[in-house]
């Protein structure tokens, strides 16, 4: 019992808290998501150096992206829709990704994007997991 390889398996994934998220509900409050609206979004280090930027535009239905590639600049179209609540409505990403046709999407309703291999898509699609409180990932790490 207890032998060397026994006990639970190391997750090989990434997690969600390693990469640069998307998240619609910080876009809605800042009023990126009105049409016609073009700004740029910018993730900084905690000393204020930039790690990464991107360029946003809103229509009514979809917010269009262009961000930088080793190779050049991609751009890229991610669909969202409006649901009612009951304070009036919530806006949701559709995910663009991952489907068996790639035009497609996986299009489930999220959240928070995350970005990796130069897209942004729903955890999902990216294969990301949470860090478990034990894993020494998480910044509150226990003595």
């Amino acid at each position: 019992m207890g032998g060397p390889g026994s006990g639970r398996l190391k997750s090989q994934h990434r997690v969600v808290e390693s990469c640069l998220v998307l998240d619609i509900n910080q876009l809605a409050v800042q009023g990126c998501l009105t049409p016609g609206w073009v700004g740029t979004g910018q993730w900084t280090a905690g000393d204020g150096c930039e790690l990464y930027s991107l360029i946003l535009r809103a229509e009514t239905d979809r917010l269009h992206l262009a961000h930088p590639r080793p190779d050049g600049i991609t751009a890229e179209t991610i669909p969202f829709e409006r649901r009612p609540n009951y304070f009036g409505s919530r806006p949701y990403f559709l995910c663009p990704g991952n489907s068996a046709s790639p035009e497609a999407g996986c299009g489930r309703r999220v959240l928070k994007l995350y970005l990796m291999h130069s897209q942004f898509r729903c955890r999902y699609c990216h294969q990301l997991v949470y860090a478990s409180p034990g894993s020494g990932r998480c910044q509150g790490e226990r003595a």
